[in-house]
């Protein structure tokens, strides 16, 4: 669950986690007695900065552009897997469901956050691959 101040919109949401193998570790580590989900790696007993932690994130997003050949990743970092998720779920969920979940409005979400119009294919190869 995602306070209202942890978003944009300043409105609070749930955050559905999509891969039950995701699912389990993130349990995990709400278990683990942090009050943290992502506490600082150096002592989980503190917050990560946030500064340090974009910086991180950035650096990993570039390692898996030129590991992996993912040119896409040089620059896009969180909102490729909000488009991601909001194309895997277009014929899945409702529209208002979706915007909840991802934050903008449906206009917005429509215009930037969604790849295509139509997911069958998308959503069948999805399914197959979290059920391994």
């Amino acid at each position: 669950e995602l306070p209202p101040d942890a978003t944009k919109t300043r409105t609070g949401r749930p955050v559905p986690v999509l891969a039950p193998a995701v699912s389990k570790r993130l349990a995990t580590r709400l278990d683990s007695g942090s009050p943290w989900l992502f506490p600082s790696p150096t002592d989980q007993a503190k917050v990560w900065d946030p500064r340090n932690r974009d910086r991180k994130l950035a650096a990993l997003y570039w390692e898996l552009a030129e590991q992996l050949h993912i040119e896409m990743f040089e620059y896009e970092r969180g909102h490729s897997w909000r488009t991601t998720n909001n194309t895997l779920l277009y014929d899945v969920l409702p529209e208002a469901t979706r915007t909840r979940l991802f934050g903008h409005t449906a206009a917005v979400n429509r215009q930037r956050y969604t790849a295509v119009t139509s997911t069958e294919a998308v959503v069948s190869a999805a399914a197959g691959i979290f059920e391994k």
